[in-house]
């Protein structure tokens, strides 16, 4: 028999969380901490019919994967860079500079370190 808690919010989780709960022999176990009661409630569903928590795939689980298919050079040329030099446009060049000879020893898909990449 599997249960659900409530989670109260804390300073290190600001939101109120619900966590899956079973009993293995004398021990209390946690099948997951959940953000919302629907997907908890379907994690608990699964418990209690002897399966693994979750195998859908919740939300925060496909944005992981949209993350880990990300190169991180991609991810510096396209994202970060852009956002950063508009945030501190009188360094950008100099710190340009020091990224470029930092890496200059890593080879980056598509040559992103290349400064014509970068302005």
């Amino acid at each position: 028999m599997a249960w659900i808690a409530d989670v109260p919010p804390s300073p290190r989780h600001p939101k109120r969380r619900w966590q899956v709960r079973y009993q293995d022999g004398s021990h209390q176990r946690s099948a997951g901490t959940y953000l919302t009661r629907e997907v908890a409630e379907k994690a608990r569903k699964r418990v209690e019919r002897g399966l693994p928590p979750s195998s859908d795939g919740t939300a925060a689980d496909a944005a992981d994967a949209t993350k880990a298919l990300t190169l991180f050079g991609d991810y510096v040329t396209t994202t970060w860079w852009p956002t950063w030099r508009d945030q501190h446009p009188d360094s950008a060049h100099r710190d340009l500079e020091s990224l470029s000879r930092a890496t200059s020893s890593r080879t980056w898909p598509g040559s992103c370190l290349e400064a014509s990449n970068w302005e």
